[in-house]
């Protein structure tokens, strides 16, 4: 994945298809024409812009895509969702775009070390230049994962216990899969790696669905999937839940136990993605659009939708978002420089 374009020439690439995504929000603005101007004066202006990584993943984008609904109506001016190659989480950002006031990034969990770790993750190097140029704003969902396993019944209950003893007993024989270097899959399989002191191999696919395809094959036998992701393959027993990576059950799968009461305490993760603004982007701005987007997410329509998932409607802004991913790129660095050590 390439991180060498500058936001400037993806502004430019995208700027005409935002006109074209205009026409699909006539409707929207229809109902939102009654509604007055929200926050700093004259604040929005002109259509919002979020721009995603094209890395998101299906999950995130439905998140995005609702958030971005929720938003039209309540600022009464169309918000956009535009997927580039790289959507500033890598590339230099000019002092003019900066302070764009009608452009905003989505990242997560996948795009935190993007661009360095998919280019040397065995150098030790893993870097993240997100907050040298992005300023958070909220984090908009925080999904847990789910530990899927694929193990002969002799294994019995997939405890922790168990799990190590079956990684242990075949060394070098196990695996799992993700789509790949940096993405949450990847990442879940390295920090289980920590926390249970094994090693397991890794299998890189062309998307989360061939990950699963290949789970349910026996080619791998584990993958860390969102929990929404997997939901639907579990009561059928297509899908084996060994865990929920979260420090308490989640819905919509309460019944399967959280990795500290499966004997793997520590061991959390979640695929988390938040909304972030160029530096330089005036405070009152900011400020309305997280007002904007807080009331959206504490709606009784996404609130909703958010706890079918396994999110919890995040209460997460400002400096203390800013602070959570300060701390999960240390995290992931450290980790990505012991998984490259052994």
């Amino acid at each position: 994945m390439s991180t060498d374009l500058g936001v400037a020439g993806l502004l430019s690439n995208f700027r005409w298809r935002a006109v074209a995504l205009l026409l699909g929000f006539s409707c929207s603005l229809m109902a939102a024409a009654a509604i007055p101007a929200f926050g700093q004066e004259g604040w929005p202006r002109e259509p919002i812009l979020l721009v995603a990584p094209s890395s998101v993943d299906e999950e995130a984008r439905h998140f995005i895509r609702l958030l971005a609904r929720a938003l039209t109506r309540r600022l009464g001016m169309a918000v956009l969702v535009d997927y580039a190659a790289d959507a500033g989480t890598g590339s230099s950002v000019e002092p003019k775009l900066a302070a764009n006031d009608h452009t905003f990034v989505i990242a997560g969990l996948d795009q935190l070390l993007e661009g360095s770790i998919v280019a040397a993750p065995l150098a030790g190097q893993a870097t993240s230049r997100l907050l040298d140029e992005l300023e958070p704003v909220l984090m908009i969902a925080d999904v847990p994962y789910m530990i899927c396993v694929n193990l002969p019944a002799s294994v019995g209950p997939p405890t922790g216990r168990a799990m190590v003893g079956f990684i242990e007993d075949r060394p070098g024989a196990v695996f799992y899969g993700s789509r790949g270097h940096g993405t949450g899959g990847y990442l879940a399989g390295q920090l289980f790696q920590k926390y249970t002191g094994t090693s397991i191999n890794h299998r890189q696919y062309r998307g989360d669905g061939l990950a699963l395809r290949a789970l349910l094959t026996g080619e791998v036998q584990f993958i860390f999937s969102p929990a929404s992701q997997v939901a639907q393959y579990i009561p059928p027993g297509k899908v084996r839940p060994a865990a929920v990576t979260s420090w308490k059950r989640t819905r919509p799968l309460y019944g399967v136990p959280t990795t500290e009461e499966q004997g793997i305490p520590g061991f959390e993760i979640s695929n988390w993605v938040g909304l972030f603004a160029y530096k330089g982007t005036p405070k009152p701005i900011i400020q309305s659009l997280t007002q904007a987007a807080t009331d959206s997410l504490h709606s009784a329509e996404l609130s909703v939708i958010w706890e079918s998932t396994g999110s919890a409607v995040p209460e997460m802004t400002g400096q203390r978002f800013a602070g959570f991913v300060r701390r999960e790129i240390s995290r992931w660095q450290s980790i990505l420089r012991n998984s490259a050590e052994r």
